[in-house]
């Protein structure tokens, strides 16, 4: 007896920004890479396979384990500044920014329809920090399984002082600014202690 064939594959869908640079997404597992193709939209590491550089529009479907996965590339049209984290507030998102605190802010592409487009952790985003805000050495946080590091495209500063602060992300031919109102340091101290 002949019976149907079953797809036991289903597709995810990630739309990143024409210049990221990325990894593939952790659940995907042993997706089959396209070759050196310079036409490619999405050109990958030659040793690692895993790393990608989001190069020119267009749409790449890989075979993976389980699944197919699609890279989308488009071009960006407009780019912002989220405020990701603050040392010493575990609201999300954060609220108050104050003096004594590690900040760190992420960079947001969008395509000309309004769509956000994904800006991968290893893209080059050229940050500068002025007024209350200065730029700061990334540190990692945390051990083991709660170990953090800030993504290279993330943009990290110190507030020094309660004021205004202003952050400019570069990326893509983009820019965007986001300006920050540091409050006065708690008690007289830092909001928490500077990691060590």
């Amino acid at each position: 007896m002949t019976c149907c064939s079953l797809n036991i594959f289903s597709s995810g869908t990630y739309e990143y920004s024409q210049g990221t640079r990325a990894e593939i997404p952790i659940n995907y597992k042993e997706c089959r890479t396209p070759g050196d193709d310079p036409r490619s939209p999405v050109r990958f590491r030659f040793v690692d396979r895993t790393a990608f550089e989001a190069a020119s529009p267009g749409t790449v479907k890989l075979r993976c384990k389980d699944e197919t996965l699609i890279l989308v590339v488009r071009p960006a049209a407009r780019l912002s500044v989220k405020l990701w984290r603050v040392e010493g507030d575990t609201s999300i998102p954060p609220r108050d920014v104050r003096a004594g605190a590690l900040v760190e802010l992420a960079p947001e592409a969008f395509a000309a329809s309004g769509s956000a487009l994904l800006v991968g952790g290893s893209s080059t985003v050229r940050w500068e920090f002025a007024g209350a805000l200065r730029a700061e050495r990334r540190q990692c946080s945390g051990e083991g399984i709660f170990r953090y590091c800030p993504p290279d495209s993330h943009g990290v500063a110190r507030a020094i002082a309660a004021g205004r602060g202003q952050a400019l992300a570069r990326f893509a031919g983009l820019e965007a600014r986001l300006v920050l109102e540091v409050k006065p340091r708690q008690g007289g101290r830092p909001a928490t202690a500077p990691a060590r």
